[in-house]
């Protein structure tokens, strides 16, 4: 138990560097205003699959995933930044083709994450 705290552990800190270095390699570059469209479907994905990951895992091994419970949370908010921001969004909205595209998958995603739930409950 006790190797898997250490992988976590330098799994997190070189998550932090890599942040921290493409932070200063940002902030090096001139600036740039933050695309809120991005923060709306990355927050709409994760809020989406946080809560079918948390449940897949809880199933499949009797308690939460420490990778899954904060996406539902984080995807919340990075939903909320890119709706609160709307009317900055850079006008690059996906056509109703691409968006009914993006849809079905959604759907197909959330259809196989319940399929795969209550195939894990029979």
């Amino acid at each position: 138990m006790s190797e898997i705290i250490w992988i976590a552990l330098v799994a997190l800190a070189i998550l932090v560097l890599v942040a921290v270095l493409l932070t200063y390699k940002a902030k090096k570059n001139k600036k740039q205003k933050p695309d809120y469209y991005a923060f709306f479907v990355m927050g709409l994905i994760w809020t989406i699959t946080g809560p079918i990951i948390w449940a897949l895992s809880f199933f499949a091994e009797g308690m939460p995933s420490l990778f899954s419970t904060p996406l539902f949370p984080v995807g919340v908010v990075f939903l909320v930044v890119g709706l609160a921001n709307k009317n900055k969004w850079n006008k690059r909205l996906p056509s109703i083709e691409k968006r009914n595209r993006l849809l079905l998958a959604a759907t197909a995603l959330i259809l196989i994450g319940v399929l795969a739930a209550v195939s894990l409950l029979v």
